[in-house]
């Protein structure tokens, strides 16, 4: 998936994000099959419409399963959890891979971090991914940390605020006011 370009404006739409985020997550659900990777979505709500940079969000998931999946192996697990929270919604995605290096902690959210594991091997990809996924959720006044499972692996949190992005003037490129049937 690639962004184009403007990464610190927002093209603003009225969506679902429980419908987006499903979306997103059954795009992988025949790669997750393939490798028999216990591959499950649970979520508290049914609906939760907000306003949102549609492209950026779906960058952010996309990139997020992607990476859950890349570093699980086969036999494995990624579960994908969606509730409410006191200010807004909170998206979980864990997964049962090898977790990441304690020395790198905010460093996997730089620009070009690849992951040079005990293996000597590279996973493919750029190193880009999760510097988006950490600009595109703040942009959006939300937030992503991320902590190591007990068993193993990693757990991504990204917390969005319901409203906020509304009085974000500085960053919103436009408001696109859609008509659809659960507004």
């Amino acid at each position: 998936r690639k962004s184009e370009g403007n990464f610190d404006e927002l093209s603003l739409v009225h969506l679902d994000l429980v419908s987006l985020v499903r979306e997103v997550f059954l795009c992988f659900r025949q790669i997750a099959h393939s490798r028999d990777i216990n591959y499950t979505m649970e979520t508290e709500i049914e609906t939760y419409p907000c306003y949102g940079d549609l492209e950026k969000l779906e960058i952010c998931f996309f990139n997020l399963l992607q990476n859950a999946l890349k570093y699980t192996q086969d036999g494995g697990m990624v579960a994908l959890y969606i509730k409410s929270t006191a200010i807004g919604i909170r998206i979980e995605i864990s997964d049962s891979g090898k977790g990441t290096p304690t020395l790198l902690k905010e460093d996997i959210f730089k620009p070009f971090q690849r992951d040079f594991s005990s293996s000597n091997s590279v996973k493919e990809g750029f190193g880009i991914g999760l510097f988006l996924v950490k600009k595109f959720v703040e942009i959006h006044q939300g937030e992503i940390t991320y902590y190591s499972n007990p068993d193993r692996g990693m757990t991504f949190c990204v917390d969005l605020p319901q409203h906020a992005i509304l009085g974000d003037k500085d960053h919103i490129l436009e408001v696109a006011h859609n008509v659809s049937s659960w507004e």
